[in-house]
């Protein structure tokens, strides 16, 4: 059974608005652009927290803040 290639790259507190493979104007992330050129790369992006402790968290055990803690 074939399984799917998952690559979760975490960087804290970098905003999309700029970065180059999110449509800013200036070339400010190569390697993250080579790497969402061969791969996908999500518009829309949602957290539970609002700061990235919790949301790391929720992100590798799928439960909600008030689940976690």
């Amino acid at each position: 059974m074939d399984r799917p290639n998952v690559f979760i790259y975490l960087i804290d507190t970098q905003r999309a608005a700029n970065m180059s493979c999110y449509g800013y104007r200036r070339r400010t992330t190569p390697n993250i652009d080579a790497i969402a050129g061969s791969g996908c790369c999500f518009a829309n992006h949602l957290c539970n927290s609002m700061w990235s402790m919790p949301s790391q968290a929720s992100l590798f055990t799928g439960k909600y803040l008030c689940g976690h803690g």
